[in-house]
């Protein structure tokens, strides 16, 4: 069977994928998400040369994990389920809480219970639905849903969801709820956002471990990620290697 063609930049022109020009060897299409909640999972691939790293929102990871621009993706925990007799776990970690997750959020005027609208940030798919239960068991029914794109300071005039580096910043509202505590409470478990996921059976033994041992190794080296990428995504030090460390 022939080679699938080409582009000159190193492209399969069908599927995306990458090639090293120099060997012909494949170059793996990573998705990871720009929060600072992936940089354990993520710091240190950019620098193998078989990898290729691309930083997506949640909400369309799915999507280009689906249309086969990505070998391997982290994406949202609801997309993963939608999918699985399709795609499998991959790698032994996540992105997960037991309790409070700092950064998926509701800020509101009103108590949970008498939410009918919830303004819902468009980046996620598996807050949204962590939401919508919430809501639900407080109220006896769901509210409904309005998906809007945020890019600067919110005014909470409505219930509003927010997730990852957003939710840190945002300022204050009568209440707020924490989904990952809110989620304890209610049933006293942990709760996983993100998943390392790809199609069955397509992903080398290689690359899964690379995966696995990356997280690893950067579990032991809290201290340095947190101070290089916690200012980068508006956290003191300290702040990021709580999260990190701890909350995550």
């Amino acid at each position: 069977m022939g080679l699938r063609p080409v582009s000159r930049n190193g492209r399969d022109r069908r599927r995306g994928v990458g090639y090293n020009e120099g060997t012909m060897k494949k170059i793996y299409q990573i998705g990871l998400i720009p929060f600072l909640n992936s940089c354990p999972l993520g710091h240190g691939l950019e620098d193998d040369p078989s990898l290729q790293v691309h930083r997506i929102r949640p909400s369309g990871m799915a999507a280009r994990l689906e249309e086969g621009a990505l070998d391997v993706a982290l994406v949202s925990s609801v997309d993963y389920l939608a999918r699985r007799d399709r795609w499998e776990i991959v790698a032994p970690y996540g992105i997960g809480s037991h309790g409070a997750v700092w950064t998926v959020k509701i800020f509101s005027p009103v108590p949970m219970d008498r939410i009918d609208r919830l303004i819902v940030d468009a980046d996620s798919h598996t807050a949204i639905n962590l939401a919508r239960v919430l809501v639900a068991r407080a109220k006896g029914r769901a509210p409904e849903l309005i998906s809007r794109e945020f890019s600067g300071p919110v005014e909470f005039r409505e219930p509003t969801l927010l997730i990852g580096d957003k939710a840190w910043h945002a300022g204050s509202a009568e209440f707020v709820y924490d989904l990952g505590q809110a989620w304890h409470e209610q049933f006293g478990l942990p709760f996983v956002f993100a998943v390392w996921a790809a199609p069955k059976f397509e992903l080398p033994e290689r690359i899964r471990d690379r995966l696995a041992t990356t997280v690893e190794d950067n579990m032991e080296r809290l201290d340095q990620l947190a101070a290089l990428y916690g200012p980068m995504h508006g956290f003191s030090e300290s702040e990021a290697r709580e999260y990190l460390g701890r909350v995550l």
